[in-house]
């Protein structure tokens, strides 16, 4: 059966600071401009272009190879050696400084632990790249609310503010560009409902956000004031009837 858990479980692992959850995923993949993908048409899927290498060739989501044990290995190894070569260029002009630095004791003692810190950084930064295996449960309209609001949870964690505030939006909508409006005839049944299923879950929170009045309240204009708050939620109830329809008169 085709079905888009072999691309989920390589992205969750592969960007894990990009892609927290399957919801945050799948919005970019399906709200997100400019986001690698193309649209095909006639197959009704989106498909990594592939870049321009002369190896790369376009593939689309339904046809990520299955993350084997030495697939996961060579993958979070090339993890591992992306995270040590930031680490590295983001490092080497403090490091620089330092060595040109007069020593006294009590210098020595705090690039020592400034190091130390940032090599732990560093290892926590690797750790956290594990395989992943999603399955059906994971694309269901309440496992997609139930994303939204652990995103939301973990930014308050992690205090993750963005001008003091904690809201949580979907990726700006456009008609003409976001694959969600792509979607069509020749889409598959299973992906109409993925896509059906994350707008259904969108709309429920932001419903639940504007009953609470959390939406950005200052006077200049956000993403997240209640205009454009508003505004979304319109098109992605538009989108849910949309869907329903595609969904309903799909053949497999």
């Amino acid at each position: 059966m085709s079905n888009i858990h072999n691309f989920t479980n390589r992205q969750l692992c592969e960007y894990q600071s990009i892609f927290p959850t399957v919801a945050a995923l799948l919005d970019h993949l399906l709200f997100t401009i400019g986001n690698g993908y193309e649209f095909d048409p006639e197959w009704g899927l989106p498909y990594y272009d592939g870049g321009r290498g002369p190896r790369t060739k376009p593939i689309f989501i339904d046809k990520y190879p299955r993350m084997t044990p030495k697939r996961w290995e060579k993958l979070i190894v090339d993890c591992h050696a992306k995270e040590l070569e930031w680490h590295i260029q983001w490092n080497s002009d403090t490091d620089r400084v330092e060595s040109a630095m007069v020593r006294t004791p009590e210098l020595v003692d705090f690039l020592r632990e400034d190091k130390e810190r940032r090599e732990k950084r560093l290892t926590e930064k690797c750790a956290k790249y594990k395989p992943v295996s999603v399955s059906d449960d994971d694309f269901t309209e309440e496992a997609f609310y139930q994303d939204l609001r652990d995103m939301v949870e973990e930014r308050i964690r992690e205090k993750h503010y963005w001008m003091d505030e904690v809201m949580l939006r979907p990726y700006p909508l456009s008609e003409n560009y976001a694959k969600i409006y792509k979607l069509n005839e020749k889409t598959p049944k299973w992906f109409l409902q993925i896509g059906l299923n994350l707008c259904r879950a969108w709309v429920r929170f932001l419903n639940e956000e504007l009953a609470a009045g959390n939406v950005w309240t200052k006077p200049e204009s956000n993403y997240a004031d209640l205009t454009w708050t508003t505004k979304h939620r319109d098109m992605l109830v538009d989108l849910v009837q949309k869907l329903e329809g595609l969904v309903q008169n799909a053949k497999i």
